[in-house]
């Protein structure tokens, strides 16, 4: 109890310094929320173009989108020739597929060229 009171003093006895501290927070704060679901707008709307320009029927790993940027491998499907013959046996999907193309697709950065040793 006593720290809580020691703190609501040094509070109120600098004022500016506390309201400019507690500004600074929010204004920081603010940024990095208002910058983060920026982010992650442009990203979902890359991914939904994607889906949309890539083909017309794409299955992947519920978890893909979440976590497959770092590890695409690790969330690929496992026994994907069961997933074809079972669109292919589908009586509604079969006659509709034409082509199956399992891909698996991963980005990376491109290397930067190192400095020649002397």
């Amino acid at each position: 109890m006593i720290d809580l009171s020691l703190a609501v003093r040094n509070l109120l006895r600098n004022r500016r310094r506390s309201f400019a501290t507690f500004i600074a927070l929010v204004i920081g704060s603010s940024s990095i929320l208002l910058f983060g679901g920026y982010r992650k707008n442009i990203e979902y709307t890359m991914q939904t173009a994607y889906m949309h320009a890539g083909g017309h029927l794409q299955i992947q790993h519920r978890d893909l989108f979440l976590y497959g940027s770092g590890n695409a491998v690790k969330y690929s499907i496992v026994n994907h020739e069961k997933l074809i013959a079972a669109i292919a046996a589908d009586a509604v999907l079969g006659r509709m597929v034409t082509v199956v193309s399992p891909t698996l697709q991963f980005g990376a950065l491109p290397a930067t060229p190192r400095p020649a040793s002397r």
